[in-house]
């Protein structure tokens, strides 16, 4: 593998501020395209091994500890749970921007990023263990939402920069497509044993609480020894950055490209948060029953499924933007459709089968397209930038779909999603494609 020094020096495609330098880049038109990169494959297992645990942390944190605190120590007090999720929610944003930060700047024996993850994934299982040990509701507030939040968030700030970190770009987006293959894998089992589980007419009984709170411990103990054992990080040097540098004029000039797909990714944001906190409350109003649902998500599902083999088969060849804009263009079409004839199954499913997979492609490529953005120094500290514009885009995307579901019904979730999905377009069609650059092009 290539000295940190020698890669920042060949690397054929990677402009200043922007990139991937200390990946081990293998340019496609070389003999070598197809070899394996040293320690790839650990990588890529220790990645999606990482964001499985992450995501299974995740599903049990925002329902089962939330549920655990409503029942069994707040007595049935809603304000009690909002004042804990709301504390959490606003500290977590603030320290993963922090975590961000702190890593950007570290240099030890392990790494940059796994240090962070080991003590973030090792501190909350530590901190959810004390947590099933009482029922005392100041000390379940100061464990989930004020120390939990702290260190979960050193694993998801983890999680969002360590592909950039690793993975070259020319694999990057098909990486990305097992990882989300990861996530899915994560809260599928979760929300199944949920439905088996289900006790008629009662609340869940506090074993069974206790038995999810200890499936994520034991998941992110597995995570943590995976991650130190797979996820080598290779050495790198960078100079320590300042606060007061990161927001500089230099730094926005540098990274230009990143800040004009962070707008484009805010409309992503709002148009998603359009609808999917409504779902639950579409499922009880619209006239749909549970078999014609049954019906309805093997169609739906396998739209997506042939969405996602396609999207991994040429996302790291035609490149990010020929794969998100006709995205954008099309799947506002399916919420149309839901608007207008979602109260109908076959319009819902049409409507479904053609937004869904659209929309799940464009995601991967959106994403994909940041990390190429992100510039290799800073990106703990990018990737902050983006936790805050999600904050914002989910404020604008619930009030916009608010707005139209109160005036036209709640089917109108779906156009409010697709007009801001069109409105991003003319955004995104000034950020320049990153796969394939002027350098590479001339070789």
């Amino acid at each position: 593998m290539a000295s940190p020094e020698s890669s920042k020096n060949e690397s054929p495609i990677e402009p200043s501020g922007q990139g991937n330098p200390e990946a081990p880049y293998v340019p496609e038109n070389t003999s070598t395209a197809r070899s394996i990169i040293p320690g790839f494959v650990s990588w890529v297992l220790g990645i999606c091994i990482l964001s499985f645990g992450t995501q299974f942390y995740t599903e049990i944190e925002g329902n089962w500890l939330n549920s655990y605190m409503f029942y069994y120590v707040s007595g049935e007090s809603e304000l009690a749970v909002s004042l804990m999720v709301g504390t959490s929610a606003i500290l977590g944003t603030i320290c993963f921007i922090i975590w961000g930060f702190v890593s950007d700047n570290l240099q030890t024996r392990l790494g940059r990023r796994v240090p962070v993850l080991l003590v973030g994934l090792l501190g909350t299982a530590i901190f959810m263990i004390l947590t099933m040990l009482t029922t005392s509701y100041i000390l379940v507030f100061l464990l989930v939402g004020i120390l939990m939040a702290i260190t979960s968030n050193m694993f998801h700030m983890g999680n969002k920069v360590i592909v950039p970190d690793l993975i070259p770009k020319e694999r990057r987006g098909r990486v990305n497509m097992l990882i989300l293959i990861g996530s899915t894998a994560a809260s599928v089992p979760i929300w199944v044993m949920s439905m088996v589980l289900l006790p008629d007419g009662e609340a869940y009984s506090l074993d069974i609480h206790l038995m999810f709170m200890l499936a994520a411990i034991f998941v992110l103990i597995a995570t943590s020894i995976t991650t130190l054992v797979l996820l080598k990080e290779p050495k790198v040097e960078y100079p320590r950055i300042s606060l007061r540098s990161f927001f500089s004029v230099e730094m926005f000039r540098k990274n230009r490209s990143f800040f004009i797909l962070f707008v484009a990714t805010m409309f992503i944001i709002m148009s998603q948060n359009a609808y999917l906190p409504y779902l639950l409350i579409l499922l009880q109003e619209i006239d749909i029953e549970i078999e014609e649902l049954f019906i309805a998500l093997p169609i739906v599902g396998g739209c997506v499924g042939f969405a996602v083999i396609f999207a991994m088969k040429f996302i790291d060849k035609i490149g990010r933007k020929k794969i998100v804009l006709p995205c954008l263009v099309i799947a506002p079409i399916g919420g149309i459709i839901l608007s207008f004839f979602g109260n109908d199954k076959w319009g819902l499913i049409t409507g479904f089968a053609i937004m869904m997979p659209f929309v799940t492609v464009s995601q991967l490529g959106i994403d994909t397209w940041t990390q190429d953005l992100l510039p290799a120094e800073a990106r703990g500290k990018f990737i902050g930038i983006i936790r805050i514009g999600n904050a914002i885009g989910k404020a604008v995307g619930v009030g916009f779909a608010a707005v139209l579901a109160t005036q036209f019904g709640i089917l109108w979730i779906f156009m409010a999603a697709g007009i801001v999905l069109w409105i991003s377009i003319p955004v995104f069609l000034k950020v320049p494609e990153t796969l394939f650059s002027k350098e590479k092009r001339l070789e």
